[in-house]
This record gives structure tokens, C-alpha cells and sequence, in this order.
């Protein structure tokens, strides 16, 4: 979608188009979502749960490996920003569980 129209398009909020639907955001991004059939929901719910699962182990092993660097004194600064990020994904991983959760109705 181009920028080169005319303003009134520009503060329009949502335009609907066929199987998707495109809003434009407070700070002037264009948002495009596609609507997904029951079926996509649910293969997209069981992959973040997959992925919330792997998260589960794998937060484990990056905190195991801290704790096994602290016992020998070594510098844990690097592994411990990596925990940090590896938080902040699985939080992403549940929060978009919990999004298609919503979708679902269940």
C-alpha cells in the first residue's frame, strides 16, 4: 500500500480486503492481518505450545549452565543476557499462545 495518496486515506483506520484486513497503526504503520479458518488456528496454537515447551528446556539448560559457570567463578554476564532474551521469547511464545488461545474461544 502506497504513502502517496490522498490524507483522507491515510487517517482512515481499517480497510477491509478480501481474506485480510489493514489498519493503520497511531504511529502510521500500515498493519496487515490475515484471517485464519479454525484449522490454521489450531496448527498455529500447537506450534506455540511446542515452542513454550522447548522454551521450558531450554531456559533450564541456561540456567543450569549459570549456575555451573557461578560454582567455578566464572564471569555468567554473556549467559545471563542470553537468559534474558531467552525470557523475553518464551513470554512472546506464551503471549501468542495465549492470543490464538483467545481465538479459539477456549
Amino acid at each position: 500500500m502506497s504513502h502517496c495518496g490522498s490524507s483522507a486515506l491515510l487517517k482512515a483506520r481499517r480497510w477491509p480486503i478480501s481474506d485480510h484486513d489493514v489498519f493503520q497503526s497511531s504511529g502510521g504503520f500500515f498493519v496487515v492481518w490475515w484471517r485464519m479458518d479454525r484449522a490454521m488456528l489450531q496448527k498455529h496454537l500447537a506450534i506455540a505450545e511446542r515452542h513454550i515447551a522447548q522454551g521450558v528446556k531450554l531456559l533450564a539448560k541456561q540456567e543450569a549452565l549459570i549456575a555451573e559457570l557461578d560454582r567455578h567463578n566464572h564471569d555468567t554476564e554473556g549467559a545471563r543476557a542470553v537468559l534474558a532474551t531467552m525470557r523475553e521469547t518464551q513470554t512472546l511464545h506464551i503471549d501468542d499462545r495465549d492470543r490464538i488461545s483467545r481465538a479459539l474461544g477456549q
